[in-house]
């Protein structure tokens, strides 16, 4: 009998044994830092302002700058390339730019650069390759790399994403088209994650 009760135990600590095992197992929490949930937070951000620093080797531009504010659906964007400077504001009705000459503003069709949503539901539809993490102009960085094709080119992509916020830290560009590579590097920084009055995006002169 004694032996019998000693059995019973040992199968019932067994089976809570398993339990246990089982339990914490199914409780486990996913890793926090996976590309999809780093790219996601950059989904979470309402309104910001930030700066780009474009530079490339090609012989047609070889540096451009924006002051870029962005709350959906307008955007303003300050450009400076090859000494010139003007100003774009993209309202849902429009895209007007600013015209230095006659001090007012005209519907234009420029292309822009991509807005953040943009190019953050780009990043998710996208296959990625993880390459590494670096500590870029001291923040934690996780780096990317992905392929983009055209008709007769193809482009290879790196960027540094900043792993507080999903938005990109650096980008640079490897242009195959038709034999003829372009290098170019853009630069992201003097972010700000602070609402942006919407007066920002008038058409004052």
């Amino acid at each position: 009998m004694k032996n019998n009760i000693i059995g019973i135990g040992v199968a019932v600590l067994v089976v809570l044994i398993c339990m246990t095992g089982c339990t914490q197992q199914n409780n486990t929490t996913p890793p926090t830092n996976t590309l999809t949930t780093i790219i996601n937070k950059a989904t979470q951000i309402t309104s910001m302002s930030y700066k780009m620093n474009f530079t490339s080797n090609s012989e047609t531009i070889s540096v451009m700058t924006y002051a870029i504010w962005e709350k959906a659906p307008y955007m303003k964007i300050n450009i400076t390339v090859n000494g010139f400077s003007y100003t774009v504001i993209s309202r849902p009705n429009g895209t007007f730019m600013y015209n230095s000459i006659t001090h007012n503003w005209t519907a234009n069709t420029l292309s822009l650069p991509k807005n953040m949503s943009t190019f953050t539901n780009e990043l998710l539809t996208t296959n990625l390759t993880r390459v590494g993490t670096e500590t870029f102009d001291g923040k934690n960085a996780t780096i990317i790399a992905y392929n983009k094709t055209g008709i007769d080119s193809t482009t290879n992509i790196r960027v540094w994403l900043w792993n507080d916020h999903g938005v990109p830290l650096k980008m640079m560009l490897t242009d195959n088209m038709a034999g003829t590579i372009t290098t170019s590097t853009v630069l992201y920084t003097n972010y700000s994650f602070t609402d942006i009055p919407d007066s920002t995006f008038n058409l004052t002169v």
